[in-house]
């Protein structure tokens, strides 16, 4: 006998963990493309600021450096709250595979708007 488990109460299960690391990966992402791309332009030269460098910056700091620091965030101050993921029969590994590839797929659309701005 095999039990069918509802895909909605699947992505329920996970949505705490995606949330708290979406939240500081946000973050982090926007404030690192910030300040990448204001302490790149030189002082004396006039550079112009592209929205197709922002936005690929942005992808960049959100897929590596951030999710990194959302993911070494939870461990640090959540770390009891793997336990629940453990007793709903999640493993670490298994949690940050799908929060990782969540986020790419949350990319998706962004990529597709920095090659277009990149035309413009």
């Amino acid at each position: 006998m095999s039990l069918k488990i509802d895909p909605r109460q699947m992505i329920r299960k996970y949505l705490p963990y995606f949330n708290v690391v979406f939240t500081v990966n946000l973050v982090f992402s926007f404030m690192a493309t910030v300040l990448s791309t204001f302490s790149s332009k030189p002082f004396l030269i006039e550079q112009e600021i592209s929205l197709s460098r922002v936005i690929s910056q942005f992808i960049i700091f959100f897929l590596t450096g951030g999710y990194l620091i959302g993911a070494i965030y939870y461990e640090i101050a959540r770390k009891n709250e793997y336990y629940l993921y453990y007793n709903l029969g999640i493993s670490k590994l298994r949690l940050n595979l799908r929060t990782y590839l969540f986020h790419l797929i949350l990319m998706i659309p962004f990529l597709i708007f920095a090659i277009y701005a990149k035309q413009i």
